[in-house]
């Protein structure tokens, strides 16, 4: 619309130079100014340069990963870029640090973009569970109960004239309280039974 304009108002737009420039208020192919300025005498032939927006530059996302919270927040401000925090459990990073940024470091973005980003709370606390006690039933129904507790089980075998071959005897520590990934030990029937 500008250089139509100047073409309108008798300039020849063999002499119009478009130079590319980035302005953060000025939406990109809108003209930010023009040399000589709007308003000036020029003659027809004299040159003109059409200054116009390529729109906000892009800034480059910085790495978060490791960083404390407080300066994950103040090298995504430096940057021109809006952060938005949130806190999860992880196991890999101690708590306090970023482990997780919603758009990877070295990507170009617009100014002002919001880059979500989790912070540790340090690892997941492990769950308290209680050792059922699973005496007469068969090793893989016992092992299947545990297992889906979060225990690890460890088999022991012994005789027994109570309790079928393959049926549990006893599991150590029943009643107990105890974090989930603990081991617990069930003592298996090797028969001979009643």
């Amino acid at each position: 619309a500008a250089k139509e304009a100047l073409i309108k108002a008798g300039f020849l737009e063999e002499n119009f130079e478009i130079i590319d420039r980035e302005d953060d208020s000025v939406d990109a192919g809108r003209v930010i100014a023009t040399l000589p300025g709007a308003g000036s005498k020029a003659t027809a032939d004299a040159k003109i340069q059409i200054v116009v927006s390529k729109g906000a530059s892009e800034i480059m996302v910085p790495r978060l990963l490791g960083k404390t919270a407080e300066d994950a927040k103040k090298a995504l401000e430096e940057a021109g870029l809006i952060g938005k925090m949130t806190e999860d459990f992880s196991d890999l990073y101690e708590e306090g640090q970023v482990f997780e940024q919603s758009i990877d470091a070295g990507e170009r973005v617009d100014k002002n973009q919001i880059i979500e980003y989790k912070v540790s709370k340090g690892p997941k606390p492990k769950e308290q569970v209680v050792i059922p006690n699973l005496a007469g039933e068969t090793v893989s129904s016992a092992t299947a109960k545990l297992i889906n507790l979060g225990l690890h089980v460890n088999p022991s075998y012994n005789e027994s004239t109570t309790y079928n071959k393959d049926y549990v005897i006893s599991v150590q520590g029943a009643g107990s309280t105890v974090e989930e990934g603990t081991t617990v030990t069930i003592v298996i029937s090797t028969g001979p039974g009643p």
